[in-house]
């Protein structure tokens, strides 16, 4: 790549750039650009000998912009991150060999420094708290000592926020994607439900239009955060695609700052949802497919694995053994709403959660809905007793392997219980339904 010259860097009249390196064995750094989750050189740094190692002095241009930048060889242990914002002068300290450590003295950056440490503060704080809020919550104790601390922490940090933009406004951008006001202390005069909450205010301290955040590794991190919860909420999947897109709008069309936001989600969705990770791949392949091909082809090939059983494809196949030792294709049960539902005699959740399987089944059986339950027990005594004393009338199939089961593998199953339901055709209409949400979702779909 085309690197800029010493001599176009001198007649720059922005951020004076300095250094004092030692140990430095090497005569040029290079002066790197990020672009999104990648990196590329911009420029050469050539550096002059001293007695100790080696020093810089060097004018950067006048226009450019604002954000962050890397110096080094390229190496990690051997480049840092830089802040370039409004200070006129920034000094490199350190060595060539470890310059990923080095000292940044500028004011800008040491305060930089300083919010991140901040911020994992406060989410230790805002954790704290939250935890034993809902202890109180699920005790059916008071929880007003905890709404009063959590609101309070809420103002800190707008108070906090306020000052940086009026003291380091291009700090004050990194802070804001990471100054998430909480459900409990600001959330509940928005919304009535936290997970909505979550999904369309995660953001709202942030101008995401701003160009700054197309100079910012803390974007991507920023929406990967995001993509850990959205996944886990208890929300339809096309509510929680539409807020997700709704954050996406807000970011210029085709920039950098999308690109990374983009990157975020699928790293956060890899973990926690599916489907919404082959959304977002589709996203990102529709954008940067032909622009960025090596940024896309990974993301793709492992969206593969996933569109197999994502919403609207035809479900994979199990055929596994019933109680009586037969065995039993999910094929076999076409014509009629099925809803495949993993669960294990062992499995606390589940077996809370069977009274209300139940009471739907006895609802909507004769209206043409049957459940194929995949349990993930190693006992077959055990499972079948499970079944008796829960009393569940539907179809049962286990190959007895647990975590191995061919079921679970089949569907990517991480946890239970867990549900797929499928339309007559065999295709995947909804994951994850319980209670009250399978309920609605069945009345909706026979007409209710």
């Amino acid at each position: 790549m085309f690197l800029l010259s010493f001599p176009y860097l001198l007649c720059g009249q922005g951020t004076q750039l300095t250094a004092n390196l030692s140990p430095c064995e090497v005569d040029t750094l290079l002066f790197f650009q990020l672009d999104g989750n990648e990196i590329f050189p911009l420029a050469a740094l050539p550096l002059q000998a001293t007695e100790n190692g080696r020093s810089m002095n060097l004018s950067l241009p006048a226009n450019m912009e604002k954000g962050f930048y890397l110096v080094g060889t390229g190496k990690q242990a051997e480049t840092r991150m830089v802040l370039f914002g409004d200070d006129p002068v920034i000094q490199l300290v350190g060595g060539c060999p470890t310059l990923a450590k080095a000292k940044v003295v500028s004011e800008e950056n040491e305060v930089l420094e300083k919010v991140l440490k901040d911020v994992n503060r406060f989410n230790m704080e805002n954790s704290q708290i939250l935890r034993q809020y809902r202890r109180q919550l699920a005790t059916r104790q008071s929880t007003s000592v905890q709404d009063s601390l959590i609101l309070a922490l809420d103002q800190k940090k707008l108070a906090y926020l306020k000052e940086l933009r009026t003291q380091f406004p291009s700090v004050a951008k990194v802070f804001a994607l990471q100054s998430f006001l909480s459900y409990q202390g600001f959330g509940k005069t928005i919304e009535n439900n936290e997970a909505l909450y979550f999904c369309k205010h995660f953001f709202s301290q942030v101008d995401l239009s701003d160009p700054f955040y197309n100079k910012t590794p803390y974007v991507s991190e920023a929406f990967s955060t995001y993509a850990n919860v959205v996944g886990n909420v208890s929300l339809p999947y096309e509510q929680k695609l539409a807020h997700v897109s709704s954050q996406l709008d807000k970011i210029p069309s085709g920039s950098i700052a999308q690109r990374s936001a983009l990157v975020g989600l699928l790293r956060g969705f890899e973990r926690t949802d599916e489907d919404l990770y082959v959304a977002m791949t589709d996203l990102l392949h529709e954008d940067y497919a032909t622009t960025k091909p090596r940024l896309v082809k990974p993301f793709i090939n492992r969206a593969q694995t996933f569109r197999a059983r994502s919403i609207g494809a035809e479900a994979p196949e199990i055929n596994l053994p019933t109680p009586d030792g037969d065995s039993l294709a999910l094929s076999a049960l076409r014509g009629q709403y099925v809803m495949i539902d993993f669960w294990a005699s062992w499995c606390g959740p589940c077996r809370r959660e069977n009274p209300n399987v139940k009471r739907v089944y006895e609802k909507y059986h004769a209206k043409g809905f049957e459940i194929y339950a995949v349990s993930l027990d190693k006992s077959k005594s055990n499972w079948m007793q499970a079944i008796e004393k829960d009393d569940l009338p539907w179809k049962h199939v286990s190959d007895l392997k647990y975590w191995n089961s061919i079921g679970s593998k089949t569907y990517g199953v991480s946890s239970i219980p867990f549900t797929v339901l499928l339309d007559k055709e065999g295709r995947i209409v909804a994951k994850g339904l319980r209670g009250a949400g399978l309920e609605k979702k069945l009345a909706e779909v026979f007409g209710e």
